[in-house]
This record gives structure tokens, C-alpha cells and sequence, in this order.
């Protein structure tokens, strides 16, 4: 029978152990060799550390490496609301775990997890991660909490061909007051099926006109390929306006989300002056957003905007994942984003010297602004 051991090394020592473990075991998009450079060699905020959990085989055989966990580094700004001191932390984004299928027991998943959590809430503030279902029983039985789920937000933008292949049950989640009108759309035959559908869409989107001149009081929306400039100030600024959110920078956007086809920005601005962005991939026809921020009303006007801009862009919807405060979701609830199911968890461990209304608020998921920004890749 194995025996196993865990030991945290420098990446460069590993590399090429790493780089096979991830080829065998996990779904990357791009070559191991490229992930590595990327995640190992060009972040801004750079891992000196990787774990790796080797078998040593009864009969004198060497160590081989049979499983791995990164913790990925990110700062999460903790605003000074109710008088309390606005600081920034340091968080481990659990990563990249991988085991080889021969091994996938539980004992040395866990053993990988439990020590790599001892680690980073040894040496970090908080970490946390995003374990896909078959790992959420390991995450828990070391001790990490389920801070909540991201639930994904869609708004329905081309009812012809959303209503062409729902079923039954798909018309039965649509609101009350759409049902009625998505049931004359379907009645009707071919052309006129098509015709009733585009009259009904622009309905909907005349529904938005007063929310769109509120918009514009920013300037127009602007998309383009590229991080928009002004991200760092825009951070500084308008931090104050949120609880517990992932530091942004233009470096760690530029790095986070490289130019990749159907990869759009989206910007508001007051002048000069960044007030939000979206990151947005097309994929097909729907537009999902990866990340939004900025100030409130700043937000506010971009979504406005971008509502418009997905449906002159050809898309059948726009969605984004979030969990968070209380405010996003009333905005995308009032822009008629409609709530689908939670399909991402998100556990959390805080360090012991994170204590007091600081830990009850790190605990709390309304406190959080969490979008796919925030997971690892």
C-alpha cells in the first residue's frame, strides 16, 4: 500500500512535475507549459509556493508525484464602514487541484487540502476557493465553510429564438406578467412568428428607455479590445463605496484577461475619468460578463448602456455570476436580469488572528462583491 507525503516547493523546482499533473488531470485551455509561465512567472502578485503530494511505494521506489494545490495570492480591500479601520488583506486563492486518478481516494486529497490550508492560514489572512462537487466534501471535512454560491443573472434579450427551443417548464420560469405575451409570440407561424417576437423584444427594451437617459448623463458607453485606461484611480476612488472586494489594477486585469477572440471592454466615463468597465466573452450568441465594477451609479450607467449595446451586437441574452451586496442585485433585478441557479460554491477559511467584526464580517456573503473575476483559471 503507499504512503504519502505532502511538501511545499518552489515552483521552478517542480515544473516539470506540475506541468504533467495539470496535463493529466485538469482542463486547461491553453498548453500546461503556458499556464505555468502565466500563472508562475507573470502575475502581478506571484506564488513562491506550490504543494505537491508524492507516493514513495513499498520496495525502496522513489517518491513520485501524484497530486498537486496551488494558492494563487490576491488582496481583498475591507472598507472602514460603522467606524471600522479600512485595511487591505491578503488572501490565498486555492487552486488548480489535481490528483491522479489512480489516487483519487479521499485520504490523500485530504491530506493534500488539509496541509495546504494549514499553510496559507498560517501565513495569509483568509483563503478561499471554488472546489467543483466531487472536492466540497474534502473542503469541508478540514475545516473550510461555505461562504454561499454564485448564482448566474441572465436577461433575455432575442425571445425568438429563446422561445423556439424552451419548453414547457422554461415558460413557467418566465415572469408573470411575460407569459401571456410569450404565448401569442408562439402561436403565431414562421414569419409572422419571427415579426411578433422582434415587436416584443423592443418592447422590452422601450420598457428601459428611462433608465438609458439616466445613463447618459456619463458619457456614451465605449467597447473596445482593450483594458480600458484608468482602472488603478478608479479603484482608489470609488473603493470606499464597497465592503469586502478584490483589488483591481489595469496590470492584474491586463493579466487576468488577455486578448482572446470574442473578448470585449465595456467603459462609462465622466470626462476623462474611468466611472466602470465590464469585461464581457462572447460566446455563440450570449454575452457573459467576467467582471463589472466601479462607482455605484457608474455601474448602474453601464449596465443601462450595455443592455442596448448586446442587442445591437446580434445577442440573444447577457449574463453574468455573482454573490454579493445587496445592491448589485437589486440593480440587476431592476434592469430584469432573471435569477438562475447557483452552480459555483465558494468556501472560505480565516486565519485565528483575524478576529472580532472583522471575521463575523468576512463570514458574511452579503458583504462580498464577488463576480468570475474572482475565481481561479
Amino acid at each position: 500500500m503507499d504512503s504519502y507525503v505532502v511538501r511545499r516547493c518552489e515552483p521552478s523546482e517542480i515544473r516539470e512535475s506540475i506541468e504533467q499533473l495539470w496535463e493529466r488531470n485538469l482542463p486547461i485551455e491553453q498548453s500546461a507549459v503556458d499556464k505555468f509561465s502565466w500563472l508562475y512567472e507573470q502575475a502581478p502578485l506571484v506564488p513562491r509556493d506550490v504543494f505537491v503530494i508524492a507516493a514513495a511505494a513499498q520496495g525502496g521506489e522513489p517518491e513520485r508525484p501524484v497530486g498537486t494545490a496551488g494558492v494563487g495570492l490576491r488582496d481583498i480591500y475591507v472598507g472602514g464602514g460603522s467606524g471600522a479601520r479600512a485595511e487591505i488583506l491578503r488572501a490565498g486563492l486555492l487552486a488548480d487541484l489535481a490528483v491522479d486518478r489512480e489516487h483519487r481516494t479521499v485520504a490523500p486529497a485530504l491530506r493534500l487540502v488539509r496541509e495546504v490550508r494549514a499553510w496559507a492560514l498560517s501565513e495569509l489572512d483568509l483563503a478561499y476557493g471554488f472546489p467543483n462537487q466531487h472536492a466540497q466534501g474534502v473542503f469541508r471535512r478540514v475545516g473550510y465553510s461555505a461562504l454561499g454560491a454564485m448564482s448566474r443573472y441572465v436577461r433575455v434579450l432575442r425571445y425568438g429564438s429563446y422561445l423556439s427551443r424552451a419548453s414547457a417548464e422554461d415558460l413557467k420560469r418566465l415572469p408573470a406578467w411575460a407569459r401571456p405575451l410569450a404565448q401569442q409570440v408562439l402561436s403565431r407561424p414562421g414569419r409572422s412568428q419571427r415579426l411578433a417576437a422582434t415587436a416584443y423584444e423592443l418592447a422590452q427594451l422601450a420598457r428601459d428607455a428611462r433608465g438609458l437617459l439616466v445613463a447618459r448623463r456619463h458619457e456614451p458607453l465605449t467597447l473596445g479590445q482593450r483594458v480600458p485606461a484608468g482602472v488603478d484611480a478608479l479603484f482608489h476612488r470609488c473603493r470606499t463605496e464597497y465592503d469586502l472586494v478584490a483589488v483591481r489594477s489595469d496590470r492584474l486585469l491586463r493579466w487576468r484577461y488577455p486578448a482572446a477572440p470574442g473578448r470585449l471592454w465595456a467603459a462609462v466615463r465622466s470626462g476623462s475619468r474611468l466611472d466602470a468597465y465590464a469585461m464581457i466573452d462572447r460566446i455563440g450568441d450570449a454575452m457573459h460578463l467576467r467582471d463589472v465594477f466601479g462607482t455605484r451609479a457608474g455601474v448602474a450607467a453601464l449596465l443601462s448602456q450595455l443592455v442596448f449595446e448586446c442587442y445591437r451586437l446580434g445577442a440573444s441574452s447577457v449574463s453574468m455570476r455573482f454573490l454579493g451586496e445587496s445592491w448589485m442585485t437589486e440593480l440587476l433585478a431592476s434592469l430584469r436580469f432573471e435569477k438562475r441557479a447557483a452552480d459555483r460554491s465558494i468556501y472560505l477559511g480565516i486565519s485565528p488572528r483575524v478576529v472580532g467584526a472583522l471575521r463575523e464580517r468576512l463570514s458574511e456573503p452579503a458583504c462580498w462583491f464577488l463576480t468570475d473575476f474572482d475565481e481561479d483559471v
